[in-house]
């Protein structure tokens, strides 16, 4: 496997010793999601990333791999506060790999609807802390909406082309360990293009 990113704390074998049943939390049409856990080699200290799987054998399917290679490219590219960071991706013929932040609480959906909404939800979310938990209370869900709505503005007005989510839900609203919310699920995106460019 090949990663495109600098030494982040964590290597290759860790990741690939995380993608065990155990470790899944979420399922997606295209594949499935780990919360992996690492000791940073740089500081000691420990660590957790999501890792979407998008397929583990076998040749992979057209539609897949556009998605792959849409969402890693746009990813690799962009960087806001309020969409998720994709820290590296690995490849081969056999598996192909997206390595994120962990986000701590989840899917914005598990919040609003409930843990049996999120089981078929986003796939790179947190595992239930409860099967019951408080809903979020109205400052911290318009501060969610606020977050979305900046990774989307600087998405649609900051990036150069600018890019088109193209399937903005709840699912893809990520909430990390102080309930920032982060824009993720960028296999449907699009980059535009500049109005006469080649």
């Amino acid at each position: 496997m090949t990663p495109f990113v600098v030494d982040l704390g964590f290597g290759e074998e860790s990741i690939l010793q995380g993608l065990t049943e155990a470790n899944i939390v979420g399922r997606g049409g295209s594949g499935r999601v780990y919360r992996v856990t690492f000791t940073n080699r740089l500081n000691g200290a420990a660590g957790a990333v999501a890792v979407k799987q998008i397929r583990t054998a076998g040749k992979l399917d057209g539609k897949l791999e556009r998605e792959f290679e849409s969402e890693a490219g746009i990813l690799s590219n962009v960087w806001h506060i309020n969409i998720v960071r994709l820290l590296c991706c690995l490849s081969n013929t056999e598996a192909k790999l997206l390595v994120y932040d962990y986000m701590d609480n989840g899917s914005l959906d598990k919040w609003l609807h409930g843990d049996a909404l999120a089981a078929g939800g986003h796939p790179i979310v947190a595992r239930a802390r409860s099967a019951r938990r408080a809903p979020l209370d109205w400052p911290t869900r318009l501060k969610v909406v606020v977050d979305a709505a900046q990774g989307l503005c600087y998405m649609h007005h900051i990036c150069v082309p600018p890019i088109v989510h193209r399937d903005v839900k709840t699912s893809n609203i990520l909430l990390d360990s102080v309930f920032r919310a982060k824009v993720a699920d960028f296999g449907l995106a699009r980059m535009l293009a500049q109005a006469g460019a080649p």
